[in-house]
């Protein structure tokens, strides 16, 4: 049923009611909870398992277990779950197992869901769970710019809030408190390490999507600030250990019943990897690359994002490293956080996280929603740089995608650099063509590699038409 973002008084069908002096005749071991969003399969529907037993009592003659479906309280399926033999049931075969699969289509309608046991005379309420939904599902995890709550105090992430966006368990570090929550929850991203947190660039990427697309969204956030990759690392002994971020983050998908059904993973993580060898974070990522795979067996793409240079110290080979994740993996897309500004050296603020949120929902549209707007919405990320002619005083920097419409600072032709150790300097920057741009060098130079590093916050970028900052990069080879 719809409810008002601040009304949580979750409402039943007021026709029958439990009667609490009658004993418990059923056990469920699969009942589906309030607000949970069911994972969609391919023919767009969620399958609802509901199992148990019945426990009930001896003697008990021609009684029914009975399961009545509301699709926005209307009355939508009615079925018997068991039905007590006519003659009863003897001290011996007290008890009787049934399971049963219903497939409710993910739009953005509540399904409530009341078992009732009649033995005809009296009817009892046995269990309820309202408002589910089918949809989609998303993880999450890094470190604070994944995390990505409200740093600066502008009360705005919030506004992007909607009732089909959820979340399960809590975003705390703490194992105690993770247990402690098996409820689903409004997505939220105004404050970390609650129930229902999920970040603003996660929470505004999921509204833009259940905007568009009218499907529900449930996203997990298992982010931790200021931990270095190897904090994130699964105890291959116990996979859901709740001593680990990893653990906590697969136990509360498990716990929700969506841990083989996540479409993605978005991974934001290495400021505090300043001090970590870039092969040995790369090593380290792929550990993580093989463990979402195994525990997560649902996953279609990874997106990870580079991180900027300031807090941590992250070198700018570690940067390049991860801009190149794809050429070294299957099934990655990586995102640009350049040209967003906002940026204080270490974390954003809202609009920073607001334009990320943009920038994946665009390419999440194009991977999994059959969106068409296609065009410019990829960082500009570099295919080559050659020498333009044999006097080797200009350089034609070409981008990957050949039709991508360039758009470049005034100034941006400082954050050039030339490798090896020489003299000459980049004096200016200016587009050739879709996806190229031509840098005219101080003089001849014998220098083989080229690096591009912008800003931390403010300052020119190169950018394609949409505002998608370019990756950086380190030691580019020069082509003669």
């Amino acid at each position: 049923m719809m409810l008002l973002l601040s009304t949580f008084a979750l409402c039943a069908p007021t026709a029958l009611q439990a009667l609490p002096t009658q004993p418990q005749p059923v056990r469920f071991t699969s009942f589906p909870q309030d607000l949970q969003i069911v994972p969609r399969d391919k023919s767009g529907f969620g399958q609802v398992v509901i199992s148990g037993e019945f426990v009930g009592l001896e003697g008990a003659a021609g009684g029914q277990l009975e399961l009545q479906i509301f699709r926005n309280d209307e009355p939508w399926l009615q079925q018997s779950l068991w039905q007590a033999p006519a003659t009863g049931l003897s001290q011996t075969a007290a008890s009787a197992n049934f399971s049963h699969t219903f497939a409710i289509p993910a739009e953005l309608a509540d399904y409530d869901f009341t078992a009732t046991w009649s033995n005809g005379t009296q009817t009892q309420v046995v269990a309820t769970a309202n408002d589910l939904a089918a949809g989609d599902v998303y993880l999450i995890s890094g470190q604070s710019n994944a995390n990505a709550v409200d740093y600066h105090g502008e009360k705005l992430a919030d506004q992007h809030q909607r009732y089909w966006l959820r979340s399960f368990g809590s975003a705390t570090f703490y194992a105690s408190e993770v247990v402690n929550d098996l409820s689903w929850h409004l997505a939220e991203a105004e404050v970390g390490y609650i129930s229902g947190s999920v970040g603003t660039w996660g929470l505004r990427m999921g509204q833009l999507l259940l905007d568009q697309y009218q499907v529900p969204i449930a996203m997990l956030n298992g982010a931790v600030g200021g931990t270095q990759i190897s904090y994130h690392l699964r105890n291959d002994a116990q996979h859901d250990d709740l001593n680990t971020a990893y653990g906590r983050l697969l136990w509360r998908a498990q716990q929700a019943g969506i841990d083989q059904h996540a479409k993605a993973f978005f991974w934001y993580q290495g400021e505090s990897d300043g001090s970590t060898p870039v092969a040995t974070y790369a090593d380290r990522f792929y550990d993580l690359y093989l463990d979402w795979q195994e525990d997560c067996g649902g996953l279609q793409e990874i997106y990870m994002v580079p991180i900027l240079k300031g807090c941590g110290l992250p070198t700018l080979e570690l940067r390049d490293k991860q801009r190149r994740a794809p050429d070294l993996l299957p099934n990655i897309t990586v995102m640009s956080m350049t040209a967003t500004g906002a940026h204080d050296g270490c974390h954003f603020y809202y609009a920073g996280y607001r334009e990320l949120g943009d920038r994946l929902a665009r390419v999440v549209a194009r991977d999994f929603y059959g969106s068409a707007d296609t065009a410019n919405i990829t960082p500009p990320n570099p295919l080559q740089a050659r020498f333009l002619t044999t006097a080797r005083d200009q350089i034609m920097l070409t981008y990957r995608v050949a039709t991508d419409t360039l758009v470049l600072g005034p100034d941006v032709y400082q954050d050039f650099k030339l490798g090896d150790g020489v003299a000459e300097t980049v004096t200016a920057a200016q587009i050739a063509g879709p996806g190229q741009v031509l840098l005219t060098l101080s003089a001849p130079t014998l220098a083989t590699k080229l690096r591009y590093t912008g800003p931390s916050s403010g300052g020119d970028w190169v950018m394609n038409s949409r505002g998608v900052g370019a990756f950086e990069f380190k030691g580019l080879e020069i082509w003669p």
